[in-house]
């Protein structure tokens, strides 16, 4: 593994900086197809550049999974990608 120039990662990404983790994620997250990706805020601490590459990856139409994010501002730029959207309630019981 070595000798063809791949580094091993340690906790948490290690050697890679936070944002390269994250679009390294995103990248193994969707490179098998899967039928469904999860996704929460972790977009959000990218750069912009960065982010919109994630989220054009995640959302092309022509992707064949069915993508759920979660986040908390329906205003982000996952959030207003996505071409369907479910707000839920909070509840205090």
């Amino acid at each position: 593994f070595a000798q063809m120039g791949a580094m091993a990662m340690g906790p948490p990404g290690a050697p890679l900086d936070p944002g390269q983790t994250v679009r390294l994620l995103v990248a193994r997250a969707i490179a098998g197809a899967p039928r469904l990706v999860v996704v929460d805020e972790s977009l959000e601490g990218l750069d912009a550049k960065s982010r919109a590459q994630c989220v054009a990856a995640l959302t092309r139409p022509q992707a064949p999974w069915t993508l759920v994010a979660l986040v908390n501002d329906p205003a982000s730029a996952l959030a207003r990608a996505c071409d369907t959207t479910h707000t839920l309630a909070e509840v205090h019981a």
